[in-house]
């Protein structure tokens, strides 16, 4: 049996996620289920990191400079990547994935200053028939979308 290793750096699916900052508040959908996330406060900051290609290890560094131990950390930005891993919001970056320009500095991309608390990532379901919905292709007669509730 192979040991599972924890992942060491993550890619945001551009083909299969979207996602916009409103607000200091990350949303993103996953464009397969309809799922969409909502990541705040310290979550938005860790997203924001790792979707610039900063490893799991720079962005436990970098939220742990705001204070807490860097075990507890570790450990909270271990779940959370466990989530956005479950949640199809990332993927693993393979061994072969290169770094393409400069690399980011994780000062640059988050404030500092916030209070740490664990990154969370709030997932809601209650709108997914509407985000899977085509607009484009699933029309009636009269050009108005339509779900097809028998597939």
């Amino acid at each position: 049996m192979t040991e599972r290793t924890e992942p060491t750096k993550l890619v945001v699916p551009k083909s299969a996620v979207t996602w916009d900052e409103i607000g200091g508040e990350i949303v993103a959908i996953n464009l397969a289920n309809g799922h969409y996330h909502s990541l705040r406060d310290t979550a938005r900051d860790a997203f924001v990191l790792l979707d610039a290609g900063v490893t799991v290890a720079e962005v436990v560094a970098a939220l742990a400079a705001t204070g807490p131990s860097a075990d507890v950390v570790a450990t909270d930005v271990g779940r959370f990547v466990a989530d956005l891993l479950s949640a199809g919001l990332a993927t693993e970056a393979g061994d072969d994935a290169s770094d393409v320009g400069a690399k980011p500095d994780p000062s640059a991309l988050f404030d500092g200053n916030r209070a740490y608390s664990a990154p969370l990532l709030e997932t809601y379901t209650d709108l997914e028939d509407l985000m899977l919905l085509d607009p484009v292709h699933d029309v009636d007669d009269k050009g108005w979308p339509r779900a097809d509730l028998d597939a």
